[in-house]
């Protein structure tokens, strides 16, 4: 059966999934035309209509068309590059394709960038690609490694890293694992815990009032944990499996590129530890198994075959099920931080802002200080003109909006800190408790600094103090606001009353003077809340006298002391006899500190006095001497978990890297150019063009490593014997009387694309260990083929020299 596909096709590496019948086609589509400056929603007549009028209006005034084409609009791009994914079955069908976009990070918006696809291999569920681009005057080059989800191309994970010079050539290996499960005492008391409460959306609950000095049509902010899929932020430098159930089967993806940089991913995102190869041999191929991997690598016409044992074990798979949960969590608290943020930033504050810009313009039009004259009002009864002025001016509708919002933004932080942030940073601690307990059985967990664990418990502990502080300020602001607006209220109806000389009063309302006094004098703004989720810190204030002791630096309440473990056990009687009198001592010591006062904790997450100065004066009483806000403080816990969980799963086993050389490439060997490029037009001299490379197939199967290459007469096949003693059987070379297009291993099989007289064909020359020609299973094709693929059951998959033609053979 034969098929076209609407694009030009470009076969890579190995890219056939036998589990799905599906089959993945890199195609080269045409450059995008230049996006044109106008408004959405027009007709082409339309947008061409604008055009021909902007060029019109700029001859006569004398300027340049805008509606031309300028450097910035121009395609850089190129081509765009597709992944097609087509499903082989009675009726091969597309299933989905997607546009290639690696990750532009540090290149100007108009500089020239070449994309290159360097392999191309499957899992059980995703699609692994390799990548590099290249832009800029001045080279810049990056390997990207992107996940595509198999059921609808959804990207999954991506993971870059920056290169000295273009990467040419890459081979890639996925293969499943049997992981070990390792019980879990973290992970268990996780699942017995409730799942953490979905986050609450802050903006899109309810449309937008648009009021007299408030307008707030700006699209939400991205969530930190948005950027993990695309590799940026703090979150993507934490590790994380894809696959959370700890019953689950793993996999090992194994990279290797011609820079001699060998990566091993634990499921494709877990960077494991990998040994390096020699950097001035080319890679041709790789095969893997569970616990060892096989290189052939060539310079010039010598070759080389590099054994590599794959450094992993329980431990590694229980730090990266350790780190999944970790960065879970930690991405729920880093939300919630992130949308209480909006909420005090686009809500909250913006109505404080509206309420001192009517004050600061009521204040300048009868020149009085109107904080005064509010608390005089409070207290005395008595309304001045500008008291007056205000009260009169604000309506009902432009009050009752500002109250909504900040009522609004007041509970979404509330709820945010009680039921997002809170539980997160406790899992948190859960967490780091059975790190820290890792840290100390380095025979198992080598690479955990104790001192690192116990540094991030305490950064932990510290948000967790926060977000209570936050908590707290938070009800309390939203009391405050309640008793100012029953307050405002109760005045404007007395003002109404006096008027119109009435005395008795409509309502009765009740109010705390105190707190709206306290709420006047601060200017409608709560500094605590501010620091706490602000824009972040500002200049540093003058110093301070430091004769007042308002201005010094506050000790903490209590000092706690510290708990030693014994983590030897005692050999002797003796020993054991001082163990147990060291023990009892411990225990006679004196109790621990008595908890703190009210007065002690007052002047921790409450003003020492009820009217403590305006708010460009206040000091936040919450963690003295420390700016960060609550969001700042969690991305530096994020950059130093992802740090000590990289360091931990990058420690290097006891590992021999055996060399095997004394083999040669043959004369004539089949030579094709794989690399699917994007090239821009016009392309810098910098932009490699690729080069062609000998075509070498390698798979695994029965403990051994084949590596299989093709020459005008010969196909040779190379066996690594991996185990406890690795070696390298004798080529097998096999005599062949036709010209070889492609070969495809299978399950311990030769099978191999040929031409036949005026025609080609597609066979199978048997076991790898011992071929035979001529190929059994045969079927005649049309004399324009060129690779093959092959399915574990049998399905034959060719494509056409014009890379458009697919013919299926052998569906049932």
């Amino acid at each position: 059966m034969q098929v076209r596909l609407p694009h030009d096709t470009h076969w890579v590496g190995s890219a056939c999934n036998p589990c799905m019948d599906l089959v993945a086609f890199l195609c080269c589509d045409r450059a995008p035309p230049a996006a044109a400056n106008a408004p959405p929603g027009l007709t082409p007549a339309q947008l061409a209509m604008r055009q021909r009028m902007l060029a019109i209006q700029a001859r006569r005034m004398g300027v340049a068309n805008p509606a031309a084409a300028t450097g910035a609009q121009q395609v850089r791009c190129g081509p765009a590059l597709k992944l097609v994914v087509w499903r082989m079955v009675q009726a091969p069908s597309c299933v989905w394709d997607v546009t290639i976009k690696p990750p532009r990070i540090g290149l100007p918006r108009d500089a020239a960038e070449g994309v290159t696809v360097l392999g191309l291999c499957w899992s059980p569920d995703a699609v692994r690609l390799g990548l590099t681009h290249t832009a800029g005057e001045h080279t810049q080059h990056a390997l990207a490694l992107l996940v595509y989800s198999v059921y609808d191309g959804a990207v999954l994970h991506t993971h870059h890293t920056l290169c000295d010079h273009a990467v040419h050539a890459s081979a890639m290996q996925w293969i499943a694992i049997e992981a070990p499960s390792v019980p879990s005492q973290a992970l268990h008391m996780l699942e017995k815990m409730p799942p953490l409460a979905p986050l609450p959306s802050v903006l899109d609950d309810k449309a937008g009032y648009i009021g007299a000095a408030q307008h707030r049509a700006k699209p939400s902010e991205p969530l930190p944990s948005q950027g993990v899929l695309k590799g940026t932020g703090t979150l993507a430098h934490i590790p994380s499996l894809s696959k959370t159930d700890p019953a689950s089967s793993l996999s090992l993806l194994v990279c290797a590129d011609d820079r001699g940089c060998l990566a091993v991913w634990l499921d494709g995102t877990v960077p494991l530890h990998a040994p390096q190869l020699p950097p001035d041999w080319d890679v041709l191929s790789m095969a893997a198994s569970p616990h060892d991997a096989s290189a052939l690598l060539a310079h010039g016409a010598d070759v080389q075959v590099h054994h590599l044992p794959l450094a992993w074990d329980e431990g590694h798979v229980h730090l990266a099920r350790l780190s999944t949960a970790v960065r879970a969590c930690l991405a729920h608290a880093m939300d919630a931080a992130s949308l209480a943020t909006q909420a005090w930033q686009r809500l909250v504050r913006p109505r404080c802002d509206e309420w001192r810009a009517h004050w600061e313009d009521t204040a300048t039009r009868h020149g009085v200080d109107l904080v005064h004259e509010w608390m005089a009002l409070v207290v005395g009864g008595r309304a001045s003109p500008a008291c007056e002025h205000l009260l009169v001016h604000l309506t009902e509708g432009t009050t009752m909006a500002m109250e909504t919002d900040a009522k609004r933004g007041l509970k979404h932080m509330r709820r945010l800190a009680a039921t997002a942030m809170l539980p997160a940073c406790e899992r948190l601690l859960v967490l780091l408790t059975e790190l820290l307990g890792c840290a100390r059985w380095p025979t198992r967990f080598p690479g955990i600094d104790e001192a690192r664990v116990q540094a991030l418990q305490c950064e932990v502990q510290t948000c967790h103090a926060v977000t209570l502080s936050l908590q707290e300020h938070s009800e309390r602001e939203l009391l405050a606001l309640d008793e100012f607006y029953k307050w405002f209220r109760m005045e404007q109806d007395r003002q109404e009353r006096l008027k119109l000389g009435e005395e008795a009063p409509r309502v009765v309302t009740y109010h705390d003077t105190l707190t709206v006094l306290e709420y006047l004098q601060r200017g409608f703004f709560s500094p605590a809340l501010d620091a706490l989720l602000g824009p972040g810190a500002s200049a540093p204030p003058p110093a301070a006298d430091l004769s007042d002791d308002s201005h010094a630096a506050r000790a903490p309440l209590w000092d706690t002391a510290s708990v030693a473990y014994e983590t030897e056990t005692p050999a002797q009687d003796a020993d054991a006899l001082a163990a147990v009198e060291a023990a009892l001592a411990w225990l006679d010591r004196p109790l621990a500190p008595p908890a703190p006062s009210e007065t002690q904790w007052q002047g921790v997450h409450g003003p020492a006095s009820l009217l403590a100065g305006p708010a460009h004066a206040y000091v936040p009483p919450t963690l003295p001497g420390d700016a960060a806000t609550l969001l700042s403080r969690l991305e530096r816990v994020s950059d130093m978990l992802g740090e000590l969980l990289r360091d931990a799963l990058a420690q290097a086993r006891p590992m021999t890297v055996q060399t095997h050389g004394g083999l040669s490439l043959p004369d004539g060997v089949l030579v094709r150019d794989l690399t699917v490029r994007s090239i821009p037009r016009p392309a810098p001299l910098s932009i490699a063009e690729g080069q062609a490379r000998p075509l070498v197939r390698a798979a695994a199967h029965d403990g051994q490593h084949v590596h299989t290459w093709m020459s005008e007469a010969h196909v040779v096949s190379v066996h690594v014997a991996v185990g406890t003693t690795p070696s390298v059987v004798a080529p097998v070379l096999l005599p062949v009387p036709a010209r070889v297009h492609d070969v495809a291993l299978v399950r311990g099989h030769l099978h191999v694309l040929y031409d036949e007289g005026t025609s080609t064909a597609v066979g199978s020359l048997g076991p790898t260990q011992a071929p035979m020609w001529p190929p059994t299973d045969t079927a005649s094709l049309a004399p324009d083929a060129q690779s093959l693929a092959v399915f574990a059951h049998g399905t034959r998959v060719v494509l056409g020299k014009d890379q458009r033609t697919v013919t299926v053979l052998g569906l049932s």
